[in-house]
């Protein structure tokens, strides 16, 4: 199962891929609705360095606060210029950034086909509205019901963009994700498995994207799923947003604190930050239980030294970053205590220890609802972390009982084979 935390919604759902024997963590579509399942529209405002007013969605990135936009054709093709967005470029079906004559919603490509209807603006959808999964040109908004199909057993199911709290159909959530899956192709489901925005072979994202982007301009009303870093306050990325970013205080400083209700206030304002500025997905917080003291990350680590410590704060932490509807992204897992030879060190851990000294901050944050676990570049007893199937399917998904999915950390894949336990790799290019 997997379940959505973000926006309040919460819901789960498995996906059947009918070329595997068994049921497998649904990779696209189920990664979609862990984020921000009802878009809203960067405002004007937002521009203009008000951050009151400025709201998530997939154009709406953090580099709208230095006037910078996504390309609609960022894998080269020229195409047509988009309407209203300088030097920006379209060929065919694809969906040009929203613009204020569009609301700030994404519209087709002036070369698209008639019938494409994979924007949030289309010819043939009313504004604000989208598509009810598996109904073609009917569509929705808010606390609505869609018809039901044969995904969802033909029960009417809650509209995509509906409240969590709304009860109104004869099926819930379970059904919505149901007709989603039904209703997704596998190019869209795909889309969420693996990471885009990097330039390939490189250590710089394309203009307009954050450090983790996935599921690009998908239907159906979902929005795309942007990540930032990190777990101790906004990454600066450019020079440009420097006087937008608040400098918060490391995380082992907060951790000094020994205070469950300040570390909650903390991830409270980081999580109100990211989602101004655009983010639905925070990378972090760190939990690692520091071990090697001249380790280069310590200092973004929750736990210090104390298991403990790290279970006690992790939990706040992740209520206070998901209340504001954006994905926290706990990590390092497991056994990431040192940055030197980060890629090919092995650490050899026992299972007792692990459980009563390593995992115990994970738990918490499994117990505490986080949405992410990111696996880590290191090998564990001989096994890449980022594709160990004992602690990553037995001991995380099965014993600890995650619901979420597993996201690598950057160029941390080595092999990416469900049975292995990594659902999502990112950042999606080629390893510099």
């Amino acid at each position: 199962k997997l379940k959505a935390f973000c926006c309040g919604w919460e819901q789960s759902t498995r996906w059947r891929d009918p070329h595997r024997r068994d049921m497998v963590h649904a990779r696209g579509a189920a990664i979609a609705l862990l984020v921000v399942i009802a878009p809203t529209c960067a405002q004007p405002n937002c521009l203009d360095g008000d951050a009151a007013g400025c709201l998530a969605d997939e154009e709406s990135s953090l580099l709208a606060l230095h006037r910078q936009q996504r390309e609609a054709g960022s894998l080269g093709m020229q195409g047509v210029e988009c309407p209203g967005s300088p030097g920006t470029f379209c060929d065919g079906n694809q969906c040009c950034p929203g613009t204020e004559a569009s609301g700030y919603h994404t519209f087709p490509c002036p070369t698209a086909d008639a019938s494409f209807d994979g924007c949030e603006m289309s010819p043939s959808r009313p504004s604000g509205q989208v598509e009810c999964p598996g109904s073609p040109g009917t569509f929705c908004e808010g606390n609505q019901c869609c018809p039901g199909t044969h995904s969802s057993d033909n029960k009417t199911f809650p509209c995509p963009t509906a409240e969590a709290s709304f009860v109104g159909c004869e099926g819930g959530h379970e059904e919505l994700v149901s007709a989603l899956l039904g209703a997704m192709s596998r190019e869209e489901k795909y889309r969420f498995i693996r990471g885009t925005g990097w330039k390939n072979g490189t250590y710089e994202t394309l203009p307009g994207y954050y450090i983790g982007e996935a599921g690009l301009h998908e239907k159906f009303g979902i929005p795309s799923l942007n990540m930032e870093d990190n777990g101790q306050g906004f990454r600066t990325v450019a020079e440009s947003i420097i006087g937008n970013v608040t400098s918060w205080p490391v995380t082992l400083a907060v951790a000094s604190s020994w205070s469950e209700s300040d570390t909650q206030r903390f991830g409270v304002a980081l999580g109100q930050e990211f989602r101004i500025k655009g983010a639905n997905g925070l990378l972090g917080p760190g939990v690692n239980v520091a071990r090697v003291a001249r380790c280069g990350r310590n200092a973004e680590y929750i736990s210090g030294e104390e298991p403990y410590l790290g279970a006690r704060l992790v939990v706040p932490y992740v209520i206070g970053v998901q209340s504001q509807k954006v994905l926290a992204v706990v990590k390092h897992y497991i056994n990431n205590n040192q940055e030197d030879h980060r890629d090919t060190v092995d650490a050899i851990v026992d299972n007792r220890t692990e459980w009563e000294v390593y995992y115990p901050p994970f738990q918490a944050a499994v117990n505490a609802g986080v949405g992410v676990v990111m696996c880590s570049y290191n090998l564990v007893n001989g096994v890449h972390a980022c594709g160990n199937p004992d602690t990553l399917l037995t001991d995380l998904k099965d014993k600890m009982g995650f619901e979420g999915w597993v996201q690598s950390d950057w160029w941390a894949v080595h092999s990416f084979v469900a049975e292995q336990g990594v659902d999502q790799e990112m950042p999606g290019d080629s390893t510099p």
